[in-house]
């Protein structure tokens, strides 16, 4: 954010996209994909990466990572499960088949992790999707790794895991092993972490930034979305820029359009006029527009040029 040397280049870095994408495109063709990159939530506090871009049959925050945060076991966050799983090419995932990396912004403190198995909308739900039955956590601290694995009943509700009290760097949680279920969706409702029966407070705002990483049939991109998955904005990945608050989010969509949004209430505020071909914030209330021919304009949150 506080460097043009990524925005000033944007144009190059669309080129440069466009050329990396027909690369991974034979890569993938030839089954290799090393190079790609995990979906992901983020906000200030937090970003959660997952692997479910890398599986068959994936639709992007459908049924989004923000569910798993949301305090509502109608909810779940859901993925089709493959016959065939790809190992997740990308190393923060540590190479598993289906995993959920949690990575805070500073250490935070925990000695266990709860999950709420399965899709707890209700009976017949629970029972028409996958059920996890066991799983590999590691916890990532002092530039040290604690395994620990465990099995887990088939039932809805909660399961706790005791750990080791750690200040992590990140946590990984892998679903090695399943009970099918016949629509072979496989979800977990709720992911909380504690500190003795203190719950850690994610601080998960109403708006963040989703990521569909690479290995996908499109260009990657950055989405802010609302915790129920709904679209507000879109604009190139690594794109999307937080305000130093961490209150506002803004960004330019590939048509040139600037937008700011409001990650408290969720809300699009007035798009800036012009086009645009990147962003930078000033301070909390102002932004900076630059456009292809380097000219800059300040605007403030409340729409005043200056």
């Amino acid at each position: 954010m506080k460097s043009y040397l990524r925005s000033r280049h944007r144009t190059e870095k669309r080129n440069f996209r466009v050329a990396a994408f027909l690369g991974v495109l034979a890569l993938c063709w030839h089954g290799a994909v090393s190079a790609a990159r995990a979906a992901s939530i983020a906000w200030p506090e937090w970003t959660v990466y997952s692997s479910e871009n890398f599986q068959d049959h994936h639709v992007p925050h459908t049924y989004p990572l923000t569910y798993l945060f949301d305090s509502d076991p109608t909810t779940a966050w859901v993925f089709r499960g493959s016959e065939k799983p790809w190992d997740s090419p990308d190393h923060l995932l540590g190479g598993g088949h289906y995993v959920v990396r949690l990575s805070p912004k500073r250490p935070v403190i925990i000695d266990r992790l709860r999950l709420m198995n399965g899709y707890n909308k209700d009976v017949a739900t629970f029972a028409r999707n996958n059920r996890v039955t066991h799983v590999r956590i590691t916890l990532l601290a002092n530039g040290q790794r604690f395994v620990k694995e465990v099995d887990l009943t088939d039932r809805a509700g909660w399961h706790t895991v005791r750990l080791p009290r750690r200040a992590i760097t990140g946590i990984l949680v892998e679903m090695t092993a399943f009970v099918p279920g016949p629509d072979n969706n496989i979800c977990l409702s709720e992911l909380a972490l504690f500190d003795g029966m203190h719950r850690i407070d994610m601080h998960v705002p109403r708006a963040v930034v989703y990521s569909d990483g690479e290995g996908e049939q499109f260009l990657p991109e950055d989405i802010v979305m609302t915790r129920k998955g709904d679209t507000i904005a879109t604009t190139l990945e690594d794109s999307a820029v937080w305000s130093p608050s961490g209150r506002y989010i803004a960004g330019v969509a590939t048509s040139g359009v600037a937008w700011i949004v409001d990650s408290r209430d969720g809300h699009l505020l007035p798009d800036p006029a012009g086009k645009w071909d990147s962003v930078l914030w000033k301070d909390d209330q102002t932004i900076e527009l630059q456009d292809k021919e380097h000219h800059r304009e300040r605007v403030t949150i409340a729409g005043k040029k200056h």
